[in-house]
């Protein structure tokens, strides 16, 4: 029997640890994958948009869960609350809004900026509770931005900027609140 050395044990078991790391990770794509197929089947986002902005969420998703740490919490975290603002196109039409010539986009914009607003301040807090709070607050707004902005982006780009904009108002708002305190 060869006695392995202390190195050849390390690099066993770092290779077995990133092993699990992956399998981890790729077990969990399956929920940007739905993620990007509700997009297209439910809000009829466009294929053009709804690929290229769902292979994003996955592979930026994928990263994160084998990162693990703060930063998987939070992009699980945003994930789920970007549902919210991805919900929102489905909710107007839905709500049996009028949706003819400039109203539709005043409705949506209006309705992704205020959703977008919300799930960003409540990442803000949820980011304040974790152990790393900028490491969380990153994955966390990056995947609520993505998975909230393929929803938003079914009705126009422009609703995609208007989640940006409520994203972007929440999190200056955590920035001077970090800085107050």
């Amino acid at each position: 029997m060869v006695k392995k050395t202390s190195p050849d044990l390390e690099a066993v078991a770092r290779r077995a640890f990133e092993r699990g790391r992956v399998k981890y990770a790729a077990r969990q794509l399956a929920y940007p994958i739905f993620v990007t197929v509700a997009a297209v089947l439910l809000l009829r986002a466009p294929l053009a948009v709804a690929v290229p902005v769902g292979v994003l969420l996955t592979a930026i998703y994928g990263f994160t869960q084998f990162r693990g740490t703060s930063l998987a919490r939070g992009a699980r975290r945003g994930l789920l609350l970007g549902m919210l603002p991805f919900s929102v196109p489905w909710l107007v039409r839905a709500s049996g809004s009028c949706m003819i010539g400039g109203s539709c986009a005043t409705t949506c914009m209006s309705a992704c900026v205020l959703a977008g607003a919300t799930t960003g301040i409540a990442v803000s807090l949820a980011a304040t509770r974790d152990a790393a709070p900028r490491t969380f607050g990153i994955g966390a707004g990056l995947m609520l931005l993505i998975s909230a902005g393929i929803g938003c982006a079914a009705i126009g780009i422009g609703e995609f900027v208007g989640v940006g904009l409520g994203l972007a108002i929440a999190g200056l708002a955590h920035v001077c609140r970090m800085r107050v305190a």
